[in-house]
């Protein structure tokens, strides 16, 4: 934990972490279908903002071949999941 380092997590002014609800087999994760996004899917967590709101959750498209990210739309902006389930 960044905690325990006694230091990096007090002295950012944000902090970021990146949840991968696929491998934790997980079906549903920040409202989304985690079965139908597989195994690209991150939820990007705004863990500390100092000037901002923390405790903010971003859903992502990873395609790690290639190190691409992509915000995904709010889970209930999503009709047709196959459009984020491949790199297009």
């Amino acid at each position: 934990m960044l905690g325990d380092s006694s230091g990096p997590a007090q002295s950012a002014e944000v902090v970021v972490g990146i949840w991968h609800p696929f491998r934790e087999h997980q079906s549903t994760c920040e409202g989304y279908n985690i079965r139908k996004l597989l195994d690209n899917v991150r939820i990007l967590k705004i863990l500390k903002h100092r000037y901002g709101l923390a405790d903010r959750a971003i859903g992502c498209n990873f395609f790690g071949s290639v190190g691409l990210w992509k915000t995904l739309p709010k889970p209930e902006e999503i009709s047709d999941y196959s459009l984020y389930t491949k790199l297009q």
